[in-house]
């Protein structure tokens, strides 16, 4: 009606003399919203306009992308990250989408493999059919994969990775995070172990089992994160122990998991030498942070519990399947330790859980079954997926209504924050939608609430959005999740 009134003089008049009445491509028609426009236009500036379209933007639709391990590696973490983006955006476009416009995931498996990840970024990217990559999962394939999107310029938001080398300052152009780095939550989970137990601890206590390049102690960029993190607690006061003296033991990415003897053999050495001291109360407790994924991590619970106490309650030994012995002198000093506690950060977590209680049980120095897990600590960068916090909440209903039927967990929460980013971000960029304004957007949400009991932050020299670590016990023969109060993790 408003072409109408807006013309009718001259058109009628026209009309009236048997002319043709002038062309109207490229009349910006007056209008208050987008149901004014036609033709694909939108409505900005009160007037009707063909928008400038970014990649992957059409008037319909937004696509994302995101590269992970879904049938292969860590599959846990890429289908829990691709699970929560899928769910949110599920939950969007049944309310109408984002200024009309519905959110898509193109998704793509690469095996937890740098140079698949960064074919699947090629694939996507190169035809310009992707706006922007979102919740892409790893370290690993990150640094492949990053370097890339920004020389491409494009949008890499919310990866699954807490590697510091992705974490410049001041922060990259192209890059936003939403959790807190592995070193942050090295540092926590270290001062956890130590600092806030009522008990003082020996820093010489404490150990490294990570990821790295072989099975002799070489980390890489993961496991490199952890050493940091631990390093920064045990370098200073009152521990001063050196990052040169810090016990660091290896799994290489790709080895069979299962296949532990060599960082297992250098765990019984350690724990028999003088490096574990009594703590104050006269105990001798032995720590071992874990900076691993599921598989790894639970591979390696399940044969250093069994080594050790076959050591502590048989006298054994011999290693197996390596062949190596140990002294009479050094099972007596294993003998001595009173506890062999592990604890692992996030990317090993519900699933590591998980993958623990299918273990079963090992019977332990005074001949009682016990459960894998039991005792065990891990870290998370979200709230525990069964607080009673808002965007919890909504995340536990929108998994129920979308994700068919799968279970809650702690890297679904993530992916589902992720979306809720971009969200945010798009509501503020408005109809108009390119790659700066994007950009722009998510610095300037500036201090925000997603309902998460803490608020998160973005600005021109922040790019990760929350730098909080939360705790939780593992035990009984379910390997059930229990959160550590706040006021007795942080």
């Amino acid at each position: 009606m408003k072409r109408i009134k807006a013309y009718a003089a001259p058109g009628a008049l026209l009309l009236l003399l048997g002319c043709q009445g002038p062309s109207l491509e490229g009349v910006n028609w007056p209008c208050d919203a987008n149901a004014d426009c036609e033709g694909g236009r939108i409505c900005q500036a009160k007037a009707c306009v063909l928008p400038t379209q970014a990649n992957g933007v059409s008037n319909d639709q937004i696509i994302f992308g995101q590269s992970g391990a879904y049938l292969t590696g860590p599959t846990d973490l890429g289908l829990g990250m691709k699970i929560g983006v899928e769910i949110y955006f599920a939950h969007v476009n049944n309310q109408g989408g984002v200024h009309g416009r519905q959110l898509v995931l193109e998704s793509h498996d690469d095996g937890y493999e740098p140079a698949r990840a960064l074919e699947n970024m090629k694939a996507m990217f190169e035809p310009r059919r992707v706006f922007a990559a979102l919740g892409n999962m790893g370290s690993p394939t990150a640094e492949e994969t990053f370097p890339w999107a920004a020389a491409h310029e494009i949008p890499f938001i919310a990866p699954y990775t807490g590697d510091p080398h992705l974490r410049p300052s001041p922060p990259h152009k192209w890059l936003f995070h939403y959790r807190a780095s592995y070193r942050e939550e090295a540092v926590a989970l270290t001062n956890y172990l130590l600092d806030r137990r009522t008990i003082a601890q020996p820093g010489s206590n404490i150990a490294l089992f990570a990821q790295g390049t072989d099975d002799l102690g070489h980390v890489d960029h993961f496991g490199e994160a952890g050493l940091f993190g631990l390093s920064d607690v045990l370098r200073a006061a009152p521990y001063s122990i050196p990052e040169e003296d810090i016990e660091v033991w290896t799994y290489e990415v790709g080895a069979r998991a299962e296949v532990m003897d060599e960082p297992v053999q250098r765990l019984l050495r350690w724990l028999a030498s003088d490096a574990i001291q009594a703590d104050s109360a006269g105990k001798k407790n032995a720590y071992v942070l874990m900076t691993a994924t599921s598989q790894p991590a639970a591979a390696f619970v399940v044969a250093a519990r069994r080594a050790f106490f076959r050591v502590q309650r048989d006298g054994d030994t011999t290693g197996d399947p390596g062949g190596w012995t140990l002294s009479a002198e050094e099972v007596t000093a294993i003998q001595g330790i009173d506890a062999l506690i592990f604890a692992a950060m996030s990317p090993a977590t519900r699933a590591f859980a998980q993958g623990l209680a299918a273990q079963g049980t090992f019977t332990n120095d005074q001949g009682i079954e016990t459960p894998f897990c039991e005792g065990m600590i891990i870290t998370h960068v979200v709230p525990h997926f069964e607080a009673q916090v808002a965007l919890v909440n909504e995340y536990r209903q929108h998994l129920i209504e979308y994700g068919d039927g799968a279970a809650p967990g702690f890297v679904s929460l993530e992916g589902y924050i992720a979306g809720r980013l971009v969200k945010e971000a798009l509501e503020r960029v408005g109809p108009a939608l390119d790659t700066e304004g994007f950009l722009a957007a998510l610095e300037g949400l500036g201090e925000f609430d997603l309902g998460l009991g803490f608020p998160l932050k973005f600005g021109v020299g922040e790019h990760q959005a929350s730098h909080r670590v939360w705790g939780s016990r593992v035990g009984g023969a379910d390997c059930t999740i229990t959160p550590i109060l706040d006021e007795d993790f942080f």
